[in-house]
């Protein structure tokens, strides 16, 4: 469990996400770039904001092989792990790598998930929250790209 704790960690998702980003950017995919900046920093800026907002103090079921000190709710590993999965599916969909994002994704999110609230560092509550945030900021800006993308450019008018 303290592998997929640390696997949805920053210390393994930070330099994952600048990867994938210089990936894009390397692919001349600069729209797909923007998307995934916006998806990995808004749903740390988000956790963040609803950590201080909502100040919920960690469990104290038992003693954590895995003590954390910041706020509990949301679990910023499960917000994070759960935005770069429902990212990559985004922009795979249109692929044959769709449906193993789907299923290694769905897996790597839910066990991440599972070792927060096995190491007693969260709450069920912590874990759904930061899953559902995340699926609705990714979902949200899903959406905003493809209405940008749609829109006809503009041209001028004599």
């Amino acid at each position: 469990m303290l592998a997929f704790s640390w696997a949805g960690s920053a210390y393994s998702l930070v330099p994952l996400n600048v990867l994938i980003f210089a990936f894009l950017v390397l692919k001349r995919r600069r729209g797909a770039a923007a998307f995934w900046l916006l998806v990995v920093a808004g749903a740390a800026l988000l956790n963040l904001i609803a950590k201080h907002a909502f100040l919920r103090t960690r469990p104290t079921l038992w003693s954590s092989i895995s003590p954390e000190i910041t706020y509990s709710f949301p679990s910023g590993h499960a917000m994070n792990t759960m935005a770069v999965v429902v990212a990559l599916t985004v922009l795979l969909w249109n692929t044959s790598w769709r449906k193993v994002t789907l299923a290694t994704g769905a897996c790597f999110v839910l066990l991440v998930g599972l070792s927060r609230m096995y190491l007693g560092v969260h709450y069920p509550s912590d874990i759904l929250a930061g899953w559902a945030a995340s699926c609705f900021w990714v979902l949200g800006l899903t959406i905003v790209s493809k209405r940008f993308r749609a829109r006809p450019p503009a041209t001028a008018t004599p």
